[in-house]
């Protein structure tokens, strides 16, 4: 008798000492708020392109190696500093991962319910990018170029920008033809709205912060697209701003999810060149500012008056972060955004002797739609790369992407939207419209374009590790 009374002790015993360790390794899970678990962090695989692994590869990093694709691929967290399990109106970029990976799950359940491959990477990518892009009107995608003609006069009536021959005039048509080719260009460069997908998601997504919601909040409320989304936020709650992780740089997140849209290679147009990857993230801005010297009648430049108004600082690190992110990840074809932006911020977290501004270099110089090949010429192909966007001819054999344009409203006009321009030009009754785009679009003086190129790259090489 005496011998059970003490087994049934000596497991008693047992069973607290399991409970208490139970309750302990439990209670380190308990977040402020005194219940629930700690959100998990899992490893992702993500896997790099060519362009990545060679870049990467160079500054020490180690991949492993699918056996049956034979891509390569880096392990890395999916959060970058703090698990997320539930949205917020944070600006960490945590945050924003969080949101983008919640939105790929939409879309995965989307393309399920159509009868479409819910594991092909570029079938979510498309969707979840033209969601995010379409919700800022400023990168919004024409359903086709005859209503985009139209949309783009009523916008612009909408906007009260006024009309006259004096003063205004290049201002009120150029915001004309902003409006215009926004959409227009959008459109081509990186595909069309995904309306389905959009209405999709406003009844599938139950949380209490809507996705809609969640990204118009990092968006200016007079650009908010609600006439395609359910956003519902109260009009006086202020603009968030992303701030990334690592140097703590504002970051303009529908402009970087914009232009990694453009760049990405399995959206918008089928040809993946030079002139569409650099178009829709820096060397756009890069024009669109350097031809607003003009209309300042600026007569000199120097690197502050590049670096701020229409390029900002944080629209540089948006274009980097868009253009590293996409051609060093994203356009494996096998990733996902939300896991190209894990591993690119996890890469400039852990790596040494080098930053973003680096790979931005690297990723120019190796691309050979760039003229480059890798072999430690990037700086010279970025200066040559940055001259020809602005005309300026720096080497006797220039790179393949010599254009001749000082303004985005220059690129577009030498690829045929010149015919749009002018309808909707006529539709608000201009008189003389081939005059006065004379007037508007002629170049910057070149020496203004030259010591803007020379200011910029400049500024670049100063930025690099």
């Amino acid at each position: 008798m005496m011998k059970k009374v003490i087994k049934k002790i000596y497991f008693l015993t047992i069973l607290v000492c399991f409970t208490i360790i139970g309750i302990e390794a439990k209670a380190m899970f308990i977040g402020p708020g005194g219940g629930g678990s700690a959100p998990s962090n899992p490893t992702l695989s993500v896997y790099v392109t060519d362009n990545g692994y060679e870049d990467l590869s160079k500054l020490g990093f180690s991949f492993s190696q699918n056996l049956e694709t034979f891509e390569r691929y880096i392990s890395v967290p999916r959060y970058v500093n703090t698990a997320q399990s539930a949205m917020s109106y944070s600006t960490a970029i945590d945050s924003f991962i969080y949101a983008v990976y919640r939105l790929e799950n939409l879309a995965k359940a989307y393309l399920d319910d159509n009868n479409l491959d819910s594991d092909n990477a570029s079938y979510i990518n498309n969707l979840v990018l033209g969601y995010i892009r379409n919700i800022n009107s400023n990168y919004e995608s024409a359903a086709t170029i005859a209503v985009d003609i139209m949309e783009a006069v009523e916008e612009f009536e909408h906007r009260n920008v006024e009309i006259t021959f004096e003063g205004t005039l290049k201002y009120s048509v150029k915001s004309l033809a902003e409006i215009l080719l926004t959409k227009a260009n959008w459109l081509s460069w990186a595909g069309s709205k995904p309306s389905d997908f959009i209405d999709y998601v406003a009844e599938k997504d139950n949380q209490t912060i809507s996705l809609e919601n969640y990204f118009a909040r990092f968006i200016d409320t007079a650009v908010r697209n609600y006439s395609d989304y359910e956003i519902t936020l109260d009009s006086s709650l202020s603009k968030l701003t992303l701030i990334e992780p690592i140097d703590s740089y504002e970051i303009d997140m529908i402009h970087m999810v914009a232009s990694i849209d453009g760049i990405y290679k399995d959206t918008g147009s089928s040809d993946s060149n030079l002139s569409k990857e650099g178009l829709v993230s820096w060397a756009g801005d890069l024009q669109q500012r350097v031809g607003e010297f003009r209309y300042a009648e600026i007569t000199s430049t120097s690197e502050a008056d590049l670096i701020s108004s229409r390029f900002s600082h944080s629209d540089l690190i948006s274009d980097i972060d868009a253009l590293n992110i996409t051609k060093l990840f994203l356009d494996s074809g096998y990733t996902l955004l939300s896991e190209a932006i894990s591993a690119y911020y996890y890469v400039l977290e852990n790596g040494s002797g080098f930053n973003r501004f680096n790979l931005f270099v690297k990723t120019i110089g190796y691309n050979p739609l760039y003229g480059g090949d890798g072999s430690g010429t990037e700086l010279s192909v970025l200066k040559g790369e940055i001259y020809a966007y602005l005309g300026i001819t720096v080497y006797s054999n220039p790179p393949q992407s010599n254009l001749s344009h000082s303004s985005v409203l220059n690129m577009i006009m030498q690829v045929n939207y010149m015919e749009i321009l002018l309808e909707a030009l006529e539709e608000i009754n201009f008189d003389s419209v081939t005059e006065m785009l004379e007037s508007i679009l002629s170049l910057t003086t070149y020496d203004l374009r030259q010591q803007s190129a020379e200011d910029f790259y400049e500024y670049i090489v100063e930025q690099m590790l």
